[in-house]
């Protein structure tokens, strides 16, 4: 039987963090950062939304620039690891891009990335990587990355529940 999955901790996963007031930008979300200041991207409390965990969704406006997290798990050597975030389309949004990436040294280096649809209510998103073909990312920093790619600037996904799994 394969080994079962060992969650990997992703800071304010669910985005409960600073609490229930709206953020719209990332420098107020603690654990999640940005590398322009947002137009309207952050995390937003109770509504609609139907969160998948807690009270509080995060959400991401296409034409801002994605929002990252970068975790305290080192990557080991025989590292197969899964993103898995929820997500759905909060106004107008119609593709998402989710990644893991290493730091090196600041840089953010992609190891897998997907885009996938988004429609209506929250649907789990995902992408593994096994860290055998990415030798160079053994002893870095694992990070997660969200991107709204939506080609309509006034469009938003809303996002819950980001967790990394490894095997």
């Amino acid at each position: 039987y394969p080994p079962e999955p060992v969650s990997i901790p992703v800071e304010n996963f669910s985005f409960e963090l600073p609490g229930g007031d709206k953020q719209t930008s990332w420098e107020t979300v603690p654990g999640w950062s940005s590398d322009t200041v947002a137009t309207d991207s952050g995390c937003e409390a109770e509504g609609n939304w139907k969160q998948t965990d807690g009270n509080v969704n995060g959400y991401i406006r296409a034409g801002d620039s994605s929002a990252y997290n970068l975790l305290t798990y080192v990557i080991e050597e025989g590292d197969v690891l899964t993103l898995m975030i929820d997500a759905f389309d909060e106004w107008q949004a119609t593709q998402f891009k989710i990644s893991l990436y290493y730091d090196d040294a600041g840089t953010r280096v992609p190891l897998v990335s997907g885009v996938f649809d988004v429609t209506g209510d929250y649907q789990e998103f995902s992408v593994t990587v096994d860290i055998a073909d990415v030798p160079e990312a053994v002893g870095h920093q694992l990070g997660v990355e969200v991107e709204n790619v939506t080609p309509i600037d006034d469009s938003w996904v809303g996002m819950d529940n980001v967790r990394v799994t490894k095997i």
